[in-house]
């Protein structure tokens, strides 16, 4: 099965041989562990194979590509890897793992949302990336606080007049300069 490139809403198959070399389905041609991360950044879900037995080692494939890069694995907690460790083969196992994809699943949509927010407050200028793409910040706390900031700025005024074009653009170019987005 082949899949689709990103945004397209398919998957894209990969394969991986015997060799330890990655192939790209939908492009025809063999791809490294870096082209891999940034099919993933682009906004594709991918599914990676072993071609002699066809079992999924996706997230084995995908550790990996975190772990060939420091600032890749500064984004996983060391809170996060220690409760991982802790309750693999336990009963706790399988809820943490719900957990997690849920929260990331939240956190995807969060960003989504955030990321059009701004756009359409700042007409359209500020390109910022939506989620499955490269984050604008540098952590989740600064992203998370960006999201309240965001969300505050786009209430109704109480007064009934909205604020001008302007005033709103200027509040959200001072949000994304101190995120370090701008």
């Amino acid at each position: 099965m082949t899949g689709k490139r990103a945004g397209a809403g398919g998957e894209t198959l990969i394969k991986k041989y015997g060799n330890r070399r990655l192939y790209d389905t939908d492009r025809s041609r063999y791809i490294t562990l870096d082209e891999l991360a940034g099919i993933v950044q682009g906004g594709a879900k991918v599914r990676v194979v072993e071609e002699a037995s066809g079992k999924d080692i996706t997230r084995q494939v995908l550790l990996q590509v975190i772990l060939e890069r420091d600032e890749r694995v500064d984004l996983v907690p060391a809170e996060l890897l220690h409760a991982i460790l802790r309750v693999q083969g336990t009963v706790q196992q399988g809820p943490l793992a719900a957990y997690l994809a849920e929260a990331t699943r939240l956190f995807s949509q969060a960003g989504a949302l955030w990321a059009r927010q701004v756009d359409a407050l700042l007409g359209g200028a500020a390109g910022l990336p939506t989620a499955g793409a490269p984050a604008a910040t540098s952590s989740a706390a600064a992203s998370a606080e960006a999201t309240k900031d965001a969300a505050a700025s786009t209430k109704e005024p109480s007064a009934g007049s909205a604020p001008p074009p302007e005033d709103l653009r200027e509040r959200m170019s001072a949000l994304l300069k101190r995120l370090g987005g701008g």
